[in-house]
C-alpha cells in the first residue's frame, strides 16, 4: 500500500518542505532522467514559488513595520488632541470651527448683542486687544471697561498698518474677534486701530493705534 502524504498547512512549513524536496529532486533528476516536460513544469513551479514567497515575506515585514509606525503616529496625535481639546474650549479665538470634532465654541465670544449705551456717538472710541495664534492675529474691540459695545453702534471697522506702511482696511462687521491672517510674519509689530460705525454708515473717531507683535502677544 502506497504511503500517503500531506502538504504542510502553513506557508513557512511548506517553504521548508519544498526547499528540502528541491535539493533531493535536483540531485536525482539527471540520474533518473526525468522527461523534459517534467523538468520544465518543476522548474517553473520552483522558480515562481521562490520568487513570490520571498516577495510576500518582504511585503509582510514591510506591513508589520508600517503598522507599527502608524500606531505610533496615531498615539502621538491622540496625545496632541487631548491637550488641544483641553485648551481650545477656553481660547477666545475659538468661535466653533472645531464643533464637528466635539470642541464647542468659546462661550465668551462677543457679538453685536453685547452693547452698552454711550452718551455721545461722535466721541466714543473703542479699545483694541489682540492675540496671535498659528499665523493669525485675532482683534477684539470693546468699549469702556468691558467688551460690550455701545447700544447705538451698528458695527466696527478695523484697520492695520505695517511698519512704514499706510493704514489699510482689515474688516468691518458686528461680530468679533476680527481675524487677520499674517502667516509667518517677521516684519515687526503691526499696528491696529478701530472705530465704531453707526446710523447711515457714519464712522466715529479712530482709537489710538495698538501695536501688536508675535513675540509678545497682547
Amino acid at each position: 500500500m502506497a504511503n500517503k502524504f500531506a502538504f504542510p498547512k502553513s506557508e513557512a512549513g511548506f517553504n521548508k518542505w519544498f526547499t528540502s524536496f528541491h535539493r533531493t529532486f535536483t540531485t536525482h533528476s539527471k540520474k533518473h532522467k526525468f522527461s523534459a516536460s517534467q523538468m520544465k513544469a518543476y522548474k517553473s513551479a520552483w522558480n515562481n514559488w521562490n520568487k513570490w514567497y520571498t516577495a510576500w515575506q518582504k511585503a509582510h515585514a514591510a506591513e508589520r513595520k508600517a503598522w507599527k509606525h502608524a500606531m505610533e503616529s496615531r498615539s502621538q496625535f491622540e496625545s496632541f488632541f487631548r491637550k488641544f481639546f483641553a485648551t481650545a474650549g477656553k481660547s477666545a479665538w475659538n468661535s466653533g470651527q472645531f464643533a464637528k470634532w466635539g470642541i464647542p465654541a468659546h462661550k465668551s465670544n462677543g457679538t453685536s448683542k453685547k452693547r452698552t449705551s454711550s452718551p455721545n456717538t461722535n466721541t466714543a472710541t473703542p479699545w483694541i486687544k489682540t492675540e496671535w495664534s498659528r499665523g493669525k492675529v485675532f482683534v477684539w474691540v470693546g468699549y469702556g471697561r468691558t467688551s460690550k459695545w455701545p447700544t447705538w453702534a451698528t458695527g466696527a471697522t478695523v484697520q492695520f498698518r505695517t511698519p512704514g506702511g499706510r493704514w489699510k482696511n482689515l474688516a468691518s462687521g458686528k461680530t468679533w474677534p476680527f481675524t487677520h491672517v499674517v502667516g509667518a510674519w517677521k516684519g515687526g509689530p503691526i499696528e491696529y486701530r478701530a472705530a465704531f460705525t453707526y446710523a447711515r454708515g457714519k464712522t466715529g473717531p479712530w482709537s489710538k493705534p495698538f501695536a501688536s507683535s508675535w513675540k509678545k502677544a497682547a
